[in-house]
């Protein structure tokens, strides 16, 4: 994401303040990799010294408290920003902001994975050889292979998956859908990463806790021919549930 410039009153004081340029999740377990914290620490060098906590619920909801009421005007510089965190509009001041959607950069899928490498493994080891022979007779032949790249593939099967959270059929792509994550994040070869085991409950706005030993990734998207949206109904002829298939090379973060 290019750096962000939000303009955040406190006491009446309007200042402009900038979030640093880098590659963020919405949020992870590393703190450097995290858009909420970026954002959270960006909020606090505001001159008025609030104390601010930027928080994602495990209702998928992301928060921002403060113990200094504070506004929030995203500006067209502070676009993505308010984009990554599902925010609906400029926020007035208060001490408890809620945003009015869920992040279009988070899908939870209610669902556990079925992936095809061994659960809890980030992927299959894939060789890149190619084998090629010398002319002649059997006997007299010599094989060759030769041994490019490895890299590991994995794909992720998520069965039974609610129209909630896979699409409402709304015009628009709605925060939370597996559409809005697929035209977001997916198709457009973001990295992501995948949290196991993890508390989802929309009626529980409690901040989630992301942990190291549960994650596996990052991930891009690895398509195979035409790149589209699937609607992969698991009853025909019913707009109910869903399955959804998710091809993926392991992608690393840079160093």
């Amino acid at each position: 994401m290019p750096s962000q410039s939000i303009d955040v009153t406190v006491n009446a004081n309007q200042e402009t303040l900038s979030i640093q340029a880098s590659d963020y999740y919405l949020q992870h377990h590393s703190s450097s990799q995290s858009f909420l914290n970026a954002l959270e620490a960006a909020l606090e060098t505001h001159s008025e010294g609030p104390a601010v906590s930027v928080s994602l619920g495990r209702d998928r909801i992301v928060r921002i408290t403060s113990d200094m009421a504070l506004a929030i005007d995203w500006t067209s510089d502070g676009a993505g920003a308010q984009a990554m965190v599902g925010a609906t509009g400029n926020l007035a001041s208060d001490t408890e902001h809620e945003m009015g959607s869920v992040s279009r950069w988070l899908w939870v899928p209610d669902r556990p994975e079925n992936p095809s490498a061994r659960i809890g493994r980030t992927g299959d080891t894939v060789y890149d050889t190619r084998v090629s022979g010398s002319g002649g007779d059997e006997s007299s032949q010599t094989i060759v292979s030769r041994q490019f790249n490895t890299r590991q593939f994995n794909a992720f099967d998520f069965r039974y998956v609610a129209n909630e959270y896979f699409d409402s059929g709304s015009d628009v792509n709605n925060g939370g859908e597996y559409r809005a994550f697929f035209d977001t994040v997916v198709r457009t070869f973001r990295r992501f990463v995948l949290y196991r085991e993890t508390t989802h409950d929309e009626t529980d706005d409690t901040a989630v806790s992301l942990l190291s030993a549960n994650m596996i990734g990052p991930y891009r998207y690895r398509p195979s021919g035409q790149i589209r949206f699937v609607n992969d109904r698991e009853i025909a002829n019913v707009e109910q549930l869903h399955r959804v298939r998710l091809p993926v090379i392991y992608d690393p973060d840079p160093s």
